[in-house]
C-alpha cells in the first residue's frame, strides 16, 4: 500500500467523528432587528418550512445584550438611519457578530455608506418580497459561512446559499494550507478538511449519516489521489510556480468535492431535495 493510500485510510477513520461533531454543533440564533412590521415579515420569510426558534426578533429597543452568542444579525432600516440603529450596528461590530443590513424603500444613491457595515453586506430593496428575502439569505450565508450551514439544517431558505458559501470558504482554506511550506505531508490535512466539509453539508441536508459516508469517502479519496497524480506529473517543485500549482489543485479539488456533494444530496431525496 502506498504512503498516500495509507494516509487516506487513516483520515477516513475520522469521518464518523466529524459527522457526529457537525451534528452536535448548536449555532446561536439568527437575530432580526428594525421596524416591528418589517422584522416580523422577515422572520416569517426566513423560517418558512423551518424551525422558528432559530430566527428571533431583537425587539424595537435593540437591546445589545441579546447579541451575545448570536450567529448573525440582520438589521432592517426603513428611511433614514437613526441613532438607535447606529448604536446597535456599533454594538454588533464590537461583539464581532456577522452583520447584514437591509435597506427598505431606500431613496438615497446606491453609494450611500452605512457605519460598521461592509458595503457588500448592504441589501437594498423597495419592498420585503421573495427576492429581498433570498438576497438576505445569501448575504447571511456569505457573511457567516462558518455557522450558516448549521442553521440551514432547520432553515431551508439558507440551505443552498450556506452550502455554496461553505464550499467556497473551505476551498480557499485548502489553497492557503498548501500555499506555504509546512512540516509533514499536505494530503492528510487536505483530506481531513474535505471530509469536514462533507460532514457539514450532510448535516445541513439532514440526511442520515450512514447514507453519506460511503460516497463521501469515495469522492474525497478519488479526487485527492487524482490531483496528487496530476501535480506530481506536472513536476511541481518547491518554487513559487510549484506552490501556485499545488494551491490551485487544492482549491479545485475541494470545490469539486463540495459541488459534487451538493448535487448528490439534492438528488438523494429527503429534506435535501430542492433546497440547494
Amino acid at each position: 500500500m502506498s504512503g498516500d493510500s495509507a494516509a487516506l485510510l487513516r483520515v477516513a477513520a475520522s469521518l464518523p467523528r466529524q459527522v457526529r461533531d457537525a451534528q452536535a454543533t448548536r449555532p446561536g440564533p439568527l437575530l432580526v432587528s428594525g421596524p416591528p412590521s418589517a422584522t416580523r415579515a422577515l422572520v416569517q420569510g426566513l423560517t418558512r418550512d423551518g424551525g422558528p426558534g432559530l430566527v428571533l426578533e431583537l425587539g424595537s429597543g435593540g437591546d445589545s445584550r441579546a447579541l451575545a452568542g448570536a450567529s448573525a444579525l440582520v438589521h432592517v432600516v426603513r428611511g433614514s438611519l437613526t441613532p438607535t440603529d447606529e448604536a446597535l450596528l456599533r454594538a454588533a461590530d464590537r461583539r464581532r457578530v456577522p452583520l447584514v443590513c437591509l435597506l427598505l424603500g431606500e431613496a438615497a444613491p446606491p453609494a450611500r455608506v452605512l457605519p460598521y457595515v461592509r458595503a457588500t453586506d448592504v441589501i437594498r430593496a423597495s419592498e420585503l418580497d421573495e427576492a429581498a428575502i433570498g438576497a438576505v439569505a445569501r448575504a447571511v450565508a456569505g457573511r457567516a459561512a462558518d455557522l450558516a450551514w448549521a442553521l440551514a439544517a432547520d432553515l431551508p431558505v439558507l440551505a443552498g446559499p450556506a452550502a455554496r458559501a461553505l464550499v467556497r470558504r473551505t476551498a480557499i482554506r485548502s489553497a492557503l494550507t498548501v500555499a506555504f511550506p509546512r512540516e509533514g505531508p499536505d494530503l492528510p490535512v487536505l483530506a481531513s478538511s474535505q471530509l469536514g466539509l462533507v460532514a457539514r453539508l450532510a448535516t445541513a441536508s439532514a440526511l442520515e449519516p450512514a447514507r453519506v459516508q460511503v460516497p463521501a469517502l469515495a469522492g474525497v479519496a478519488g479526487v485527492a489521489l487524482a490531483l496528487r497524480a496530476i501535480v506530481r506529473r506536472a513536476g511541481a517543485g518547491p518554487g513559487l510556480s510549484g506552490q501556485a500549482l499545488r494551491s490551485g489543485a487544492a482549491f479545485a479539488g475541494t470545490a469539486a468535492i463540495g459541488g459534487a456533494m451538493i448535487l448528490w444530496l439534492e438528488r438523494s431525496g429527503g429534506r435535501s431535495r430542492g433546497r440547494w
